[in-house]
């Protein structure tokens, strides 16, 4: 018997429900008038409103297909991820999380930034500018080999700040890899140990040059592509 009145007062609710939807999006009381945009950095909002307002203008916001939306918006690929809800009572907030650009490359004479999922994302002047403080990989070949050392050695820079906001370029040779931070220091990885390398060079850098106060800057290259050994050489002043 019990089971019977939980039965019925569970439809009674779901069928409340209904009905109070559909009375709500006939007398249309909740007409869109205020569309949010947050956590947008790069991305002009007024692109993301506009999807909605060409669209649910004098519309209420319970008959706005979320699914839809997300399906326009997520066409700017500079968008990782997306959150949309209502909030009472006439209001549209659209969460934004956007890509974080870790390089820029050339290919086929088109310039993309790539991501940490190594997703190419086509690049203008205007991004370009945005995001001036990222680094350039060079003679990459279109070898997705080549992309991924690349991207593992941002990575660790990333990690260390103070050493990705210094990463100018990444330099693909037959044998070596050549990193150029600021005021043209080279930094010289092995190819095919450049793991390695890339450990021996942050020991060095955070135990070295942090611990003693030295300036990256004054060196001219250093070189840890030779095992066991760091070779370093100072400029000239």
């Amino acid at each position: 018997m019990k089971n019977i009145y939980k039965a019925c007062y569970i439809f009674v609710f779901l069928l409340s429900i209904t009905l109070i939807t559909k009375y709500l999006q006939a007398r249309k009381p909740l007409i869109l008038t205020n569309v949010l945009v947050e956590g947008n950095n790069y991305i002009n909002e007024d692109s993301i409103i506009n999807v909605l307002e060409n669209k649910y203008v004098n519309n209420s916001i319970l008959e706005i297909n979320f699914k839809e939306i997300k399906e326009t918006i997520y066409k700017n690929k500079f968008i990782e991820k997306l959150k949309i809800y209502r909030q009472m009572p006439s209001t549209i907030v659209i969460e934004v999380e956007e890509v974080t650009p870790i390089a820029l490359i050339d290919v086929n004479n088109q310039t993309f930034f790539i991501d940490k999922n190594l997703k190419y994302i086509k690049a203008n002047y205007k991004s370009i500018n945005h995001f001036y403080n990222t680094p350039v990989i060079n003679d990459i070949t279109n070898d997705i080999n080549n992309l991924s050392k690349a991207k593992h050695i941002i990575e660790d820079f990333i990690i260390n700040d103070k050493l990705f906001d210094k990463l100018n370029e990444i330099n693909f040779s037959s044998h070596k890899i050549t990193l150029t931070m600021d005021d043209n220091t080279k930094i010289i990885f092995a190819k095919n140990n450049y793991l390695n390398d890339l450990k021996k060079f942050i020991e060095f850098h955070n135990q070295i040059i942090i611990g003693k106060g030295i300036n990256l800057e004054t060196f001219k290259y250093i070189d840890v592509s030779i095992p066991n050994q760091i070779i370093v050489k100072n400029k000239i002043v």
